[in-house]
């Protein structure tokens, strides 16, 4: 999925193939695209780049938090062809490229290193994080479907930790957003993943199909999270560069014995590498998937 900071406009480009090679359209190939909510963003017609098959389009600045999917469409040898692409507007990122860059002097040659690379890699160490500590550490658009309000506590348990704004509430196809700005939904201040219900809303929702969207997770990555996620994208990119058979978990060293080596999903570690499983362990989120 295409990560695109928000407020910023971002080119985005395929490749259409005929088999295994490049492919010009008989004529234009436009672009869709189409919200979370099932709702027409644009449509645009796509530049035909120099590259043989290679067509772009530029992603107007968008200021509200969203996934969407665009469906590019064109003819090719007389025969319709699409290709989907997914793309996330993201209120931020770990750390920007040029901090990756600065990071080590290595990651400095483009040649070797190309920004497509280094971009992979941030996404890769984010999704990772991401998902052990089961919380975003930027903020994140999220489409939920079928909330259940408790009954009992006047609580609405939400997938996503850390609610930060919500864009938009219907109950049964019924838009009922106005419901925010009049203060009907509260962040808990004991549970990461709970929405207090004021008595206003609680009959209208229980036993209603509830729809939300909302933007969730922290608006500052922590300092320290940063930092490891620096590391670990330098480690993706360069390689641990060791001799030692990656499947090991115990190691052997003469008038020492055996020493357990730190294995990701062993003994409690989840990447390997302790000093960046310890920042985790200290934000996790008990319970729940992270992102998916």
């Amino acid at each position: 999925m295409e990560k695109v900071l928000r407020n910023t406009a971002a080119t985005i480009t395929v490749t259409f193939y005929n088999g295994s090679s490049p492919a010009e359209a008989d004529g234009a190939v436009t672009v869709t695209a189409v919200k979370g909510d099932g709702t027409t963003l644009f449509t645009l017609p796509a530049t035909n780049e120099i590259a043989v098959g290679v067509y772009s389009i530029v992603i107007p600045p968008q200021a509200a938090l969203n996934t969407f999917v665009l469906t590019w469409a064109g003819t090719f040898t007389g025969t319709p062809i699409t290709i989907e692409t997914d793309v996330e507007i993201v209120g931020g990122f770990y750390f920007s490229i040029a901090e990756l860059r600065g990071f080590d002097k290595v990651l400095e040659n483009t040649t070797r290193f190309p920004t497509d690379a280094l971009v992979n890699a941030r996404d890769v160490v984010e999704t990772e994080f991401e998902d052990i500590c089961a919380r975003a550490f930027v903020q994140r658009y999220h489409r939920e479907e079928a909330l259940v309000p408790d009954t009992d506590t006047a609580l609405l348990w939400t997938e996503k930790p850390e609610v930060t704004n919500i864009n938009s509430v219907t109950v049964d196809g019924v838009d009922q957003t106005a419901w925010v700005a009049a203060g009907y939904f509260k962040r808990d201040k004991y549970s990461p993943r709970a929405l207090v219900v004021s008595t206003e809303a609680q009959s209208a929702l229980y036993a209603n199909d509830v729809t939300m969207e909302y933007e969730y997770g922290m608006r500052r990555v922590p300092r320290l999270i940063k930092e490891k996620a620096l590391k670990r994208a330098k480690q993706f990119l360069v390689g641990q560069n060791s001799t030692m058979d990656e499947r090991a978990t115990t190691m052997l060293i003469p008038d020492v014995g055996t020493v357990n080596l730190a294995t990701p999903g062993m003994r409690g570690s989840e990447t390997g590498v302790p000093d960046i499983d310890v920042v985790l362990e200290r934000f996790k989120i008990d319970g729940g998937a992270g992102v998916y």
